[in-house]
């Protein structure tokens, strides 16, 4: 018998071996921020063009075109929610042209920069797979994935982004301890606390407040002062434009006075009656569930080893995602983890189990994670007095990455990849179902308005929309 030639390796050249490492660490030296902003720009900005609410769009459309042409917010054109939204929406009316769609992008430019920021603070803080969960779980959520909600442009996207870049800018600050590089990231976060105000006023003050504290009780003195002279900074810097320009009387009377009096004679979804009713019969027995089901889990993975441990976690991912698939393909909903009861339950979470965390951390070295969770449990009260899912959405972004942490810290990493992964494939078919359902809408452009180029509107809402145009021209 002839011996058979051995087989000849197959080698990769030394030129592509070479190419491909480059690639690699080229890949590695891009921050993880800006991976999640493109994620999250290209997931969103399909839903910049569909739907047109001229209620929510107009609201913020007129202010941001009148500061685009010259104009001061509060003098020349109403605003309620104070100047930064139309500063920052005007500033993309001039770059992306005079129409909705101009500020949408910038308001998907501004969530991608939210998700970014939030995204590369959490992963100095608590660690990247905290991070990427916190993230990945707020964009699956988004509200403009149903057909009935479009995206709107709202100041609470603009209030979103600067309470990232404030907690950023307060990490890297802490991390630097000394040097001129952390008194102006300090100084910077202290200028985002006051945009947020600027933008959501009661947010904004309550976020300034919490960040104070926290930095008093930890006695950083130092921080203290820099962030305060950013915050002061900015405001002072404002209120003078708006002063000089004479819009300080205006400013009080649309952003204070005017809210002030809607609060007690508002419609809609909200008030103390309806945040307590969610909180007791959707909040409070959602996270018992998810709470009692996360034990369990734990508690088993605990107590066992190699392949009864990898069967356990790949059965409880397998089990969510039938879970999910069969109620994503039907009428219903997983009670208490539906879109709707899902942010009630993670605000009851968000409250709960990072205090739970912080306790067993001793926080008294842990400044970075006081900071987050004092900005999180903040961002709750924008879902009070209005309560839809809108408003929850954009509150509960902040609480993530501290309830992400704080659950790391209780369970000291044992099943937190089993429990993360479970619970975004728990919501992963929902959305992907509505983000399908909702590109797949009958709709067509108005071409008779030109502010509404790019836009492309529901087909039986665009002939309301245009027997009521033809009203107003006549």
């Amino acid at each position: 018998m002839t011996a058979l030639a051995p087989t000849a390796e197959i080698t990769t050249p030394p030129e592509s071996r070479a190419g491909s490492t480059r690639l690699v660490d080229w890949c590695g030296r891009v921050p993880l921020g800006v991976y999640i902003a493109v994620v999250v720009v290209v997931l969103y900005l399909p839903f910049a063009r569909l739907g047109v609410d001229p209620h929510h769009d107009g609201i913020m459309l007129k202010p941001a075109l009148v500061v685009s042409k010259g104009g001061v917010i509060h003098r020349d054109v109403f605003s309620q929610y104070g100047p930064m939204p139309a500063w920052v929406q005007g500033v993309g009316a001039l770059v992306f042209g005079h129409t909705l769609f101009a500020i949408r992008i910038t308001t998907v430019l501004a969530l991608g920069v939210a998700a970014a920021a939030f995204g590369t603070a959490w992963s100095r803080i608590f660690g990247r797979g905290v991070a990427l969960w916190a993230v990945g779980m707020w964009a699956a959520l988004a509200y403009f994935f149903t057909p009935t909600t479009p995206m709107h442009p709202w100041a609470s996207d603009v209030a979103l982004m600067f309470q990232a870049l404030a907690l950023l800018g307060l990490t890297e600050g802490l991390r630097r301890r000394t040097g001129r590089a952390a008194i102006a990231w300090l100084v910077f976060a202290g200028a985002a606390s006051a945009a947020v105000a600027m933008s959501r006023l009661t947010v904004g003050a309550l976020m300034c407040v919490g960040i104070g504290v926290c930095l008093l009780a930890f006695r950083r003195w130092i921080a203290l002062a820099a962030v305060v002279a950013g915050a002061v900074g900015a405001a002072a810097a404002a209120a003078l434009y708006l002063g000089v320009n004479g819009a300080l009387d205006d400013w009080y009377d649309q952003s204070i006075l005017l809210p002030a009096r809607w609060h007690n004679n508002f419609t809609g979804d909200g008030g103390r009656q309806f945040v307590r009713d969610r909180f007791v019969h959707s909040g409070l027995p959602g996270f018992a569930i998810a709470a009692l089901v996360s034990i369990v889990i734990v508690v088993a993975l605990a107590r066992t080893r190699g392949r009864a441990h990898r069967a356990i976690s790949i059965g409880t991912v397998v089990l969510a995602a039938v879970a999910a698939l069969a109620f994503a393909t039907g009428d219903d909903t997983i009670p208490y983890w539906n879109r709707a009861a899902a942010f009630w339950t993670i605000a009851v979470a968000g409250i709960v189990v990072p205090l739970l965390g912080l306790i067993r951390r001793r926080p008294q070295r842990e400044v970075a994670h006081v900071l987050a969770w004092s900005i999180g449990l903040v961002s709750l009260s924008q879902f009070y007095p209005i309560s839809d899912n809108r408003h929850l959405w954009w509150s509960i972004l902040p609480i993530l990455g501290p309830l992400g942490g704080a659950v790391v810290a209780l369970t000291r990493g044992v099943g937190v990849r089993t429990l993360a992964v479970a619970s975004l494939v728990l919501l992963v078919p929902f959305a992907f179902v509505e983000y399908r359902d909702t590109v797949r809408v009958e709709r067509v452009s108005i071409p008779e308005a030109p502010v509404l180029d790019h836009m492309l509107m529901d087909a039986g809402y665009s002939k309301f929309f245009r027997s009521n145009l033809q009203a107003v021209e006549r």
